[in-house]
């Protein structure tokens, strides 16, 4: 089956179900990959750094994109 360019070679219906990624920070666990993400040592109401989650999350769709394109050409770079 061909759709838009994209061959399934499953012949299956491809939904966002399928193709869903799920990424755990794990801040309660790792106290040191939680203080990365803080933007002051101390306690304060929205103590985090957007611009490290923004980071986090451009690489997130990085991984996510090629998962997707490596399920169809296993080859591709």
């Amino acid at each position: 089956m061909t759709t838009r360019g994209i061959t399934n070679t499953d012949h299956e219906l491809l939904t966002p179900h399928n193709t869903r990624c799920l990424f755990v920070l794990p801040f309660s666990t790792e106290p040191a990959l939680a203080r990365r993400f803080l933007a002051r040592d101390s306690e304060m109401v929205s103590n985090i750094r957007f611009g490290k989650v923004l980071e986090t999350l451009d690489k997130v769709a990085e991984n996510t994109a090629l998962a997707y394109v490596h399920r169809f050409y296993p080859d591709a770079g």
